[in-house]
């Protein structure tokens, strides 16, 4: 990926970081962050699928119009310290840092589309929020500090053993159903799905 988010403390953009944590909540419910793009990257032509969304760039550094920049539907847009962009990612779009030795920093932030009513942006946030907590979970679930060999954690091997009883009912419930289809095909019983091939 060309543009990295970079919220780590590492004492660049306190201001603006700090920023960034009060506002989270309210205004993204997607993408709040500071995104990086290392010297000679490219963020290849894509598109999002989420047509209720902006996107908002702030450079926070000059790298310079012709060597860092987006194009957004053909169009090219450069990143020049403090002149914002906002675009809509459904349209395709690529980013590039053609400089060979400084980094970009942009202020990336994804909000609303203005054209959605109350209601309608009100049940993509609770979706939103339903699915970065979902995300978070996992992760923690699946944090490597979880199955990290000591007393008090989740056993490897059992959970190993978990998954291969989890696949075994799989595919015994496969044979059973491939069973039953089996014997509705020689009973003459008309069936309403194809089965297994």
């Amino acid at each position: 990926m060309g543009l990295d988010l970079k919220n780590d403390d590492d004492g660049q953009f306190v201001e603006v970081k700090e920023i960034i944590r009060a506002a989270r909540p309210s205004v993204a419910p997607r993408v709040c962050g500071i995104g990086k793009m290392v010297a000679g990257k490219v963020l290849h032509e894509h598109a999002d699928k989420c047509p209720w969304m902006l996107t908002f760039h702030l450079p926070l550094v000059d790298a310079g119009a012709d060597e860092a920049f987006m194009v957004v539907d053909k169009k090219k847009l450069p990143w020049v310290k403090g002149q914002p962009l906002v675009f809509d990612t459904t349209y395709r779009h690529s980013a590039k840092n053609t400089s060979p030795d400084r980094d970009v920093y942009v202020l990336h932030l994804d909000f609303m589309h203005p054209g959605l009513t109350p209601d309608e942006a009100y049940a993509l946030r609770l979706i939103a929020r339903y699915q970065n907590t979902f995300k978070k979970r996992r992760r923690d679930m699946f944090d490597s500090a979880n199955f990290a060999p000591s007393n008090d954690t989740i056993d490897p091997l059992r959970v190993g053993e978990r998954r291969r009883r989890r696949q075994a009912k799989v595919d015994r419930d496969a044979q059973d159903a491939k069973a039953r289809f089996d014997h509705a095909q020689t009973a003459g019983r008309p069936t309403y799905s194809r089965g297994p091939p």
